[in-house]
């Protein structure tokens, strides 16, 4: 006998993308991941992470940009988790190395095109 999961054990499995009203410590892993994404670390050279760029990039939008700059770096990362959500039913920090690439190309190039 073939055993199928239920409707709800499936639905409970979705990812729901979380919406961030302010940047906080508890992003500090994921601003790490998304650095480590763009510069990752390489045999001998470390990298974006293990120069702490997580807490560089909370302390740069809190303290040195203004409040509407603070409400765009919230929507690019909120857009980012709804685009993870969307495409991987995951978080960012549950991709692997070549979806988390993926996910930064499809936000930037939602943003290239609002630019245009």
């Amino acid at each position: 006998m073939l055993l199928l999961p239920s409707a709800g054990l499936l639905h409970s499995c979705n990812y729901t993308p979380k919406i961030r009203t302010e940047l906080t410590a508890d992003d500090i892993v994921l601003l790490n991941e998304i650095g480590e994404t763009i510069i990752p670390a390489t045999e001998g050279v470390p990298g974006a992470k293990a120069a702490g760029i997580g807490s560089y990039m909370l302390l740069m939008v809190q303290d040195c940009y203004r409040p509407e700059k603070q409400k765009l770096f919230l929507k690019g990362l909120n857009r980012l988790d709804t685009i993870c959500g969307n495409r991987f039913n995951s978080s960012f920090l549950e991709l692997n190395s070549s979806q988390k690439f993926e996910a930064l190309e499809l936000l930037k190039a939602e943003s290239t095109e609002q630019r245009a």
